[in-house]
C-alpha cells in the first residue's frame, strides 16, 4: 500500500461522544494517508469515530442490534473447539463483558482483540499473553483515542504536535529496538504482552495476565518430561490446523522440535538460510533435522548482495527503528517460503525463554552466588583485597577472581548490560552534547529495573525468564519475525508459545529447567529420544547475520554501509569521531562485535532517510 510501512491490521478512532462506525478497510487506509507522499495524513476526512480492520486472518462479529463490535485477529484456538466463528465470537463477547481479564487469559495463540460498544462508546484493545502482535495508541487533546497496529499511523493521524521522540533513539541504541510502552513518537504508546486498554472517555491500562511461577510445582521427573512432549505435539497440531505447513528450520532445538512434531501430526516443508561464514552457517544442522524427520528442505544462501537489496524493504517494514540484524535472513527465508506458494509458517521462537536456553542464564546464575556472601564481608574484605591490594598482580587466578568480583558486584539487571556499547564506551563518548541534552540518560536501565523488580518474588532463573519474555521476546524476537513475515506476505504462528507450554514452564522450578547446570537441561532430557543427537548437543545459534565479517571483507557492502554512516553522522546524534573509531574497530580484530554498532547506525539511517516528514524536537 505504501512505501513507508506495511498496511496495518486495523485503524480506529474512538470518540467518547460519537458512536463508532465500521468502515471498509481500504477506504479508511486511503483516507489516513496522503496519496502523493504516502505518509500519514492528520487532516484526513475520516469520521470522528470509526473502526476499520483488514480482513486477512481476522474474525469480525457485530451483535444483532449493531451495538457490540468484536474483532479477533491472528492465529488463535482453544475456545469452543468445533464451533462456527459466529458462535465462538458471540461466546467470547459474553465472556469479555462479564470478566475481561479471565476472558482474554483464555484465548490461546498469537492475536489482537478489539471491542467497541456503539452505545456507550466504550472500547477495549488487547494483545496476547506474549505480545506477538502490536497495538499502539494515543489519547488526543480532544478526548478521543486513536489506535492501530502501526504506531506511525497513530502518530500521523494525531496531528502536527507529534514528532520523533529523542529518548526512543537512546532506547534503540541500548536495546536494538524501542521497547513498549514507548514508541518512536511523542505521546504514542504501545501495549506490552498480556496488556489491555479500556477506554470510555477515560483511558486505563493493565496487565490481564501474569505468569505464576509459584504454582504447584511438578515433582516427578518422568511425568514432567512426558507432559512436555505431549504439550509440544498438541501445540504444533493446533498450529497446523489440518493444513500442510511450512516452517523455519535453523537446526536448533526449537525449530527442529517444531518441524519434527509437524511431520508427526501432518505434512510440513522446511525452509532455512545459510552463509558462507562457517561460524554463522547452520545449514548442516538444518539438513540433519530435515533428513531425520524426512522433511523436504529448501535452502537459500544469504550474501552481502542480499543485504544491500533488502535493507530498505526491511527497515521500511517497521513502524519504528528496529536494529536486530537477523531480520534480514528472517525476511529472506519467509520470502523463500512465500515464493514456493506457502500461506503460513511455523516459528520456534520462545523455547529458550521458557526453558532457560540462553547463555546469560548460566553465566548470571554463577554471578548470583556472590550475592549470598554477607555484604559486610564483600565490602570490607573481598572487594578491597581483589580490586585494590591484589588487583594489580598479573597472576591468572587473581585476574579471574578480580574479573568475577568486578562483574558480580554489579546488581541485576544492570549486570546484563556489561558489554552494551552504551555502558562500555559511555554515553558522552558516543552521542553529541546536543542529543544528550534532549534525553533521559537513565531511562533504558530504569526500564529494565522496573521489569526486574516486577518479578522480585520469582526465583533467580524464573526472574531472568520473566525479564526476557518482555525485552527479548515481545520487544525484539517476535517483533522481528512477525513483521518480516508480514513484509513477505506470509502468516506466522508460534507453537512454542502455546498456553500449555507456558503453564508447564511455570510449574517447573527454575533450577530444574537448567538441570545439572545445563542450559535447557530439562528440555533436552525430555526430547533426547525424539531429536537427532547432534541437535541436542549443539550450542545455541539461530539466524544471526554475519554483517561484521562481511563489512570487513566485502568492499561493496563496506562502501554502501559507510555512505550511510556518513549520512547519519550529519544528524548530530552520534559524535563523528566515535563513528570513525567504530568503523576502524569493525575493520580490526573484532568485526562481529563492532559490526553490530555499524548495523544499528545504518539501519536507523535507512529508516530516517525514508521519513523526512518526521522531525525530532531539538536536532
Amino acid at each position: 500500500m505504501t512505501e513507508a510501512f506495511i498496511a496495518p491490521a486495523f485503524i480506529a478512532r474512538i470518540n467518547p461522544e460519537v458512536p463508532p462506525v465500521v468502515l471498509p478497510f481500504e477506504s479508511a487506509a486511503q483516507g489516513a494517508l496522503h496519496e502523493d507522499a504516502k505518509v500519514p495524513n492528520s487532516s484526513s476526512k475520516l469520521p470522528p469515530s470509526f473502526l476499520a480492520t483488514r480482513g486477512t486472518n481476522s474474525r469480525f462479529y457485530a451483535s444483532d442490534n449493531g451495538r457490540h463490535i468484536l474483532v479477533l485477529s491472528g492465529h488463535f484456538h482453544g475456545r469452543s473447539s468445533g464451533a462456527d466463528d459466529i458462535s465462538m465470537l458471540r461466546g467470547l463477547l459474553d465472556d469479555l463483558l462479564q470478566d475481561p481479564d479471565k476472558c482474554l487469559s483464555s484465548i490461546n495463540g498469537n492475536w489482537t482483540l478489539i471491542y467497541a460498544d456503539a452505545e456507550s462508546c466504550r472500547a477495549i484493545f488487547a494483545t496476547d499473553r506474549m505480545g506477538a502482535h502490536r497495538i499502539c495508541y494515543r489519547l488526543q487533546p480532544n478526548g478521543s483515542l486513536i489506535a492501530s497496529s502501526n504506531g506511525e499511523l497513530v502518530a500521523g493521524l494525531s496531528g502536527t504536535s507529534v514528532n520523533l521522540d529523542p529518548n526512543s533513539l537512546l532506547n534503540y541504541f541500548f536495546f536494538s529496538s524501542i521497547p513498549s510502552p514507548s514508541t518512536a513518537f511523542t505521546g504514542v504508546r504501545a501495549l506490552g504482552p498480556a496488556e489491555l486498554i479500556d477506554f470510555n472517555g477515560v483511558l486505563s491500562s493493565r496487565r490481564y495476565w501474569k505468569p505464576n511461577f509459584a504454582e504447584a510445582r511438578l515433582r516427578s521427573r518422568g511425568d514432567s518430561e512426558r507432559r512436555l512432549v505431549a504439550a509440544l505435539e498438541s501445540s504444533v497440531r493446533s498450529a497446523i490446523d489440518g493444513r500442510q505447513a511450512a516452517a523455519f528450520l535453523s537446526g536448533g532445538l526449537d525449530s527442529s522440535t517444531v518441524v519434527g512434531m509437524a511431520s508427526r501430526v501432518g505434512r510440513v516443508k522446511a525452509y532455512t538460510i545459510g552463509f558462507d561464514e562457517k561460524l554463522y552457517d547452520e545449514t548442516p544442522y538444518a539438513r540433519i533435522a530435515a533428513e531425520h524427520f524426512h522433511v523436504p528442505l529448501s535452502v537459500h544462501y544469504v550474501s552481502p548482495a542480499d543485504v544491500m537489496s533488502t535493507i530498505e524493504t526491511v527497515s521500511d517494514s517497521y513502524d519504528q527503528p528496529f536494529g536486530n540484524s537477523s531480520a534480514i535472513p528472517t525476511y529472506v527465508c519467509a520470502r523463500l517460503a512465500k515464493a514456493a506458494g506457502e500461506s503460513y509458517m511455523l516459528a520456534g521462537d520462545g523455547g529458550d525463554e521458557l526453558f532457560a536456553g540462553n547463555v546469560r542464564y548460566q553465566k548470571q546464575r554463577i554471578f548470583s552466588y556472590y550475592e549470598r556472601i554477607p555484604q559486610p564481608l564483600r565490602s570490607a574484605i573481598i572487594e578491597p583485597l581483589f580490586l585494590n591490594a591484589l588487583g594489580k598482580l598479573n597472576i591468572l587466578p587473581v585476574r579471574k577472581v578480580r574479573r568475577y568480583v568486578e562483574q558480580a558486584r554489579i546488581p541485576m539487571p544492570d549486570r546484563l548490560q556489561t558489554y552494551n556499547f552504551l555502558i562500555r564506551d559511555g554515553l558522552a563518548t558516543i552521542f553529541t552534547p546536543d542529543f544528550l541534552s534532549t534525553v533521559d540518560t537513565d531511562s533504558p536501565l530504569r526500564h529494565m529495573r522496573t521489569i526486574w523488580d516486577d518479578g522480585s518474588h520469582y526465583d533467580f532463573v524464573d526472574r531472568m525468564l520473566f525479564l526476557d519474555w518482555k525485552l527479548t521476546l515481545a520487544d525484539n524476537d517476535l517483533r522481528k519475525v512477525t513483521t518480516m513475515c508480514e513484509a513477505a506476505g506470509i502468516e506466522v504462528r508460534y507453537p512454542m508459545l502455546d498456553h500449555a507450554l507456558i503453564d508447564l514452564c511455570c510449574q517447573i522450578p527454575g533450577p530444574a529447567k537448567m538441570r545439572n547446570g545445563r542450559l535447557r537441561g530439562f528440555y533436552k532430557d525430555a526430547v533426547h529420544d525424539f531429536l537427532p543427537p547432534e541437535i541436542v548437543k549443539k550450542s545455541k545459534h539461530g539466524f544471526g547475520l554475519p554483517f561484521g565479517p562481511w563489512f570487513a571483507k566485502s568492499g561493496d557492502l563496506r562502501t554502501y554501509a559507510l555512505d550511510l554512516v556518513g549520512s547519519f553522522a550529519k544528524r548530530n546524534i552520534i559524535r563523528s569521531d566515535y563513528a570513525i573509531s567504530v568503523r576502524d574497530a569493525a575493520l580490526g580484530e573484532h568485526p562481529g562485535y563492532f559490526g553490530e554498532m555499524i548495523w544499528l547506525i545504518i539501519i536507523l539511517e535507512c529508516w530516517l532517510s525514508r521519513r523526512s516528514h518526521w522531525r525530532t524536537t531539538s536536532f
